[in-house]
């Protein structure tokens, strides 16, 4: 490939032909799972990206786009011969339905939901409770999922044509068992259907990530501006850029993690907050911290979830503590993460199964697992920051 990563992501962006959205959903999920992944990058080899991971973040992007109600759409809609239209994105009714099926159990609707949703459904505890209280959805998410896979393969296809022709940039997908010489996202399945993201691309996605969702963002607005609505007034860039931004807030409770904390305080243990260093017992008034932002990204496994002083956390809010701070909390942390593996049975099975689901280079069978996650995590925090340019807070 003659052209450098960064300029044949912005190409791609900006100057490839587009029917619809796919392209541009296309590289700001790649450039999500990056983020998602920090140390795949040690690996030094092409990475693997199932297209079912690409698909939850597209659940995501395209959730504001399908209400019922008010639905965007993301390309021209040619007749479809009946007087009708046809879908403008092969998934609509799938992702439709799934929003649905979100809205009768959630009296709040938000443009963010879809990435609540995407996140708790990959949480396997969390999965489970949802297939008691809510099977449908749980079909709808898997239906929805399998289209968007589907509807993928496109811009795989496509992306950088105008440079070299068809599959000038990604490879053919293909199952993880069919590739060689390459590392998986942790989790992915030998009969996955995957596209790969060469070494050198993936470098530039790190380094540039911030950029890329910006540009992305921007193009996405301007791209749907020009489309033709039918059925709504004309949508301007700056509706579409609100909705694209729009990030999940701290409604949704943690009652299950919440109840557990108690009762290994019920065991005499203690906690200790690793922002103030106030120590946390029965009689303490304590909230849970996601340790990077919900902001950011709302990630509910276990590892990011640990019992804090309410000032010290309403402080922190959707910032990252400094680099010195982060370094002083790393004990604290890894004595959370002890008493997790060592208090409580379920706990620890979920902290193991987490924890090696997120970070590619933990050994979760080690008895250094506390010390080694509560590394991973801090280099976490710290990545997020530098690369997302998130606020830092000096002192608690």
């Amino acid at each position: 490939m003659s052209v450098t990563p960064d300029k044949l992501i912005s190409s791609i962006l900006k100057h490839d032909s587009k029917q619809n959205t796919y392209k541009i959903a296309l590289i700001r999920s790649i450039n999500d799972v990056v983020l998602s992944f920090p140390d795949m990058l040690s690996v030094k080899k092409d990475i693997a990206i199932p297209l079912r991971l690409l698909a939850r973040y597209w659940i995501a992007y395209y959730w504001p786009f399908v209400d019922e109600n008010s639905p965007i759409y993301q390309s021209k809609r040619p007749s479809d011969g009946r007087g009708g239209y046809k879908n403008d994105i092969s998934f609509r009714p799938q992702l439709a339905e799934l929003r649905r099926q979100w809205k009768l159990i959630n009296r709040v609707d938000s443009p963010a939901d879809g990435y609540w949703l995407t996140n708790e459904l990959n949480t396997p505890r969390k999965r489970e409770q949802y297939k008691q209280i809510a099977p449908n959805l749980l079909q709808a998410y898997s239906k929805t999922i399998n289209a968007i896979a589907k509807a993928i393969e496109q811009p795989t296809r496509y992306a950088g044509t105008h440079l070299d022709g068809n599959y000038s940039v990604f490879k053919p997908s293909d199952t993880l068992k069919n590739f060689h010489d390459v590392v998986a996202i942790p989790g992915t399945q030998h009969q996955d259907r995957c596209i790969v993201v060469p070494q050198h691309m993936w470098e530039s996605f790190q380094h540039l990530s911030l950029w890329i969702e910006a540009l992305s963002i921007h193009q996405w607005a301007l791209f749907i501006e020009d489309v033709q609505q039918l059925t709504r007034p004309h949508v301007n860039a700056g509706n579409v850029f609100q909705l694209m931004i729009s990030r999940p807030d701290n409604r949704v409770p943690l009652e299950w993690e919440r109840n557990r904390f108690i009762a290994i305080m019920g065991q005499n243990i203690t906690f200790q907050c690793p922002w103030s260093k106030e120590l946390i017992t029965t009689d303490s008034t304590f909230e849970v911290d996601h340790l990077i932002p919900v902001s950011v990204y709302p990630f509910n496994e276990i590892w990011n979830l640990v019992p804090t002083h309410p000032t010290a956390n309403n402080r922190k809010r959707d910032k990252i503590p400094s680099q010195h701070l982060l370094q002083q909390a790393r004990p604290i942390l890894q004595q959370t993460y002890q008493t997790y593996h060592d208090a409580d049975h379920d706990l620890q099975q979920i902290l193991v199964v987490e924890s090696h689901a997120r970070f590619t280079t933990l050994d979760t069978q080690s008895a250094l697992l506390p010390y080694q996650l509560s590394q991973n995590v801090i280099d976490f925090m710290e990545y997020t920051a530098q690369i997302r340019n998130l606020g830092r807070v000096e002192n608690f």
